[in-house]
């Protein structure tokens, strides 16, 4: 009987996520009882191989199917954002601060986070407080940003924006960097952590 094992998160995830920490030491174990250890990326494949030699890699595929054209957005400065924000290592603080950048030389320029989010979270970078006080202190008016909270049709919203910007640092595979593609919307990344193998650089996006 072959059995395989699939690692559906970066690398790195379990090393970080104290909810996870116990899984490194149970995973580690299992990699050489296995037929096969699979990960999403190239990058996590080439860190599994000191462990084990029987790696490979079996990417996210887009769910949906869209005719959507190619359509030239550049006078729409809506920037589009998607993941569970009420993670800390989705860093919707990040996205704050560089929406508040883009709002200096952009003053119309519009953010829509779409997914679940917790404007009490607090992380490092807020100090203790909470992302809605950042948001204020930040001077992001409440016109400028939309939160759609959880949403069963996402394509509408892709439809409005021009580029989509994604803060996580380490991703099991960039999959909303392929659903943004497929609407015509490049996208403005962290280097590294799981979005190398989707993106090429100056090409696709940033």
């Amino acid at each position: 009987i072959k059995v395989i094992m699939w690692n559906h998160e970066h690398f790195f995830v379990p090393y970080y996520e104290d909810s996870l920490n116990e899984s490194v030491l149970v995973r580690e174990s299992i990699f050489n009882k296995v037929s096969v250890v699979l990960w999403l990326t190239e990058f996590s494949a080439q860190l599994g191989k000191i462990f084990c030699d029987r790696v490979g890699v079996m990417k996210n595929p887009v769910s949906f199917k869209t005719d959507e054209k190619w359509v030239n957005r550049r006078q729409n400065a809506t920037i589009i954002s998607v993941a569970r924000f009420d993670s800390p290592r989705k860093h919707l603080d990040y996205l704050l601060s560089v929406f508040s950048s883009v709002l200096k030389k952009l003053p119309n320029a519009k953010l829509i986070i779409v997914g679940q989010y917790d404007l009490e979270m607090k992380t490092e970078v807020t100090q203790g407080r909470s992302l809605s006080s950042l948001i204020l202190r930040l001077k992001i008016p409440k016109e400028n940003i939309i939160f759609t909270g959880e949403v069963k049709d996402v394509s509408k919203y892709y439809k409005q924006s021009s580029v989509n910007v994604m803060t996580s640092e380490r991703e099991g595979f960039g999959l909303i960097i392929l659903e943004s593609a497929s609407y015509g919307i490049p996208s403005v990344v962290f280097g590294g952590g799981g979005m190398e193998d989707v993106l090429i650089d100056e090409v696709e996006g940033y």
